[in-house]
């Protein structure tokens, strides 16, 4: 029933299907009203098969129950994104132990992250992005071993990493940007063999860029960008050969350019915003380059302002389609690019296809907070834009992706 224009509300009686393994409702248009909106939540614990629960992208609101920790033991996935719940995470959710994925991302969602997630060992995917969760990330967090991606960010956490997060060994994907964290970046962190994907700690870091990235191999994006970073770039991140786009944008870098790997392709480094960062090539056996100033563009300036003309256009019209016609905000062409990339042969994962959705629709959602300092900022806006298009692709066989 999902992607769909229902309305309404989840129609009662859903606790009199005790063999239930699947219900999915995600991004359509239905509601929660009364004392009693959501107790369809409550009334699935009798569904003791349940595998897959989905209920994102719609204009659910109000306080998550406790009752949700009750759902059944073999629940696997729960979707609950892109909707209005506000309140704190249920410590009872630490129940669900059978979790592989769970999802909350871009509601308004406050309080502190619990420390009962920790509990859910068989966990793969944890999103929270895009709420208004406050406080210390959990040393709890770093018990989740089986974690491939964690997504924090866009938050107002605070405090550092805690080198719990060394253990999450299988993690592929961590992004804690536009948080409130500080002080150094733990060189536990930074040893994480199996990074391959995205690496964003975008925050108020402090200390110089440690040279052990240089070993994270398999790294293909790494954000170290809006820090307090200084000294010098490592020359080791020439080492990392997967690397594809560098964003040391905007820190207290000073030194010379490298040369090597990623560096030789300046259109895939920001280095933009370090007054004491000398923008020249600095590889001493390339006489050609040694004088040669890194290029600013005239193209991307203009295509920088035309996004920021088509921004702020779709932050008025997000805003007076919210809520009642929230899903307005989704291009309809979207959604029919997704159905032909499953359809048509590409076997696109409709996991990943909710995915990309709930990101572009959290994107509006968070352009419509009433308070700028709530609102996400353009970079973050199009860093997430652009991760949701990179993760979309990666799931189209190569002769196809080109066509997108």
């Amino acid at each position: 029933m999902a992607y769909n224009l229902l309305e309404g509300t989840v129609p009662p009686g859903l606790g009199n299907l005790p063999f239930l393994e699947m219900y999915n409702i995600g991004f359509n248009k239905i509601v929660s009203s009364g004392d009693n909106g959501l107790g369809f939540i409550t009334s699935l614990r009798n569904s003791t098969r349940l595998k897959f629960l989905a209920f994102d992208g719609n204009l659910l609101q109000g306080i998550i129950p406790e009752s949700i920790g009750n759902l059944s033991k073999v629940l696997q996935k729960l979707y609950m994104g892109g909707n209005n719940f506000y309140g704190t995470i249920p410590a009872s959710i630490g129940n669900l132990s059978s979790l592989t994925l769970l999802n909350l991302s871009y509601n308004a969602i406050t309080g502190e992250i619990p420390v009962e997630i920790g509990k859910l060992e068989n966990l793969q995917m944890l999103g929270l992005a895009g709420n208004r969760i406050f406080g210390r990330i959990p040393d709890s967090l770093g018990n989740l071993q089986k974690l491939n991606k964690i997504d924090l960010s866009g938050n107002e956490l605070v405090g550092g990493i805690s080198t719990a997060f060394g253990n999450l060994h299988s993690v592929l994907s961590l992004d804690l940007s536009n948080n409130k964290l500080n002080g150094s970046i733990p060189k536990e962190v930074l040893n994480l063999p199996s990074l391959t994907t995205i690496f964003n700690l975008s925050n108020n870091f402090l200390s110089p860029i440690p040279g052990t990235l240089g070993e994270v191999k398999g790294l293909g994006t790494l954000d170290l960008s809006y820090n307090n970073l200084s000294g010098f770039i490592p020359p080791d991140l020439q080492k990392l050969q997967a690397l594809e786009s560098l964003n040391l944008a905007f820190n207290n870098l000073e030194g010379i350019v490298p040369c090597g790997g990623v560096f030789t392709n300046l259109s895939r480094v920001q280095l933009e915003g370090n007054p004491k960062l000398s923008l020249k090539i600095g590889c001493g056996n390339a006489q050609d380059h040694r004088r040669k100033p890194v290029k600013v563009y005239v193209s991307v300036g203009v295509a920088v302002m035309a996004t920021l003309v088509v921004f702020f256009s779709i932050v008025g019209w997000v805003q007076s389609a919210f809520p009642s016609r929230l899903l307005q905000v989704l291009d309809p062409e979207l959604l029919l690019l997704m159905h032909n990339l499953f359809h048509d042969g590409r076997n696109i994962n409709p996991e990943v296809q909710q995915e990309c959705v709930i990101t572009i629709l959290g994107i509006g959602l968070s352009c419509t907070m009433n308070s700028p300092d709530s609102r996400i900022s353009i970079r973050n806006a199009l860093h997430k834009l652009k991760a949701a298009r990179n993760n979309l692709l990666n799931h189209v066989p190569t002769h196809q992706a080109s066509k997108y």
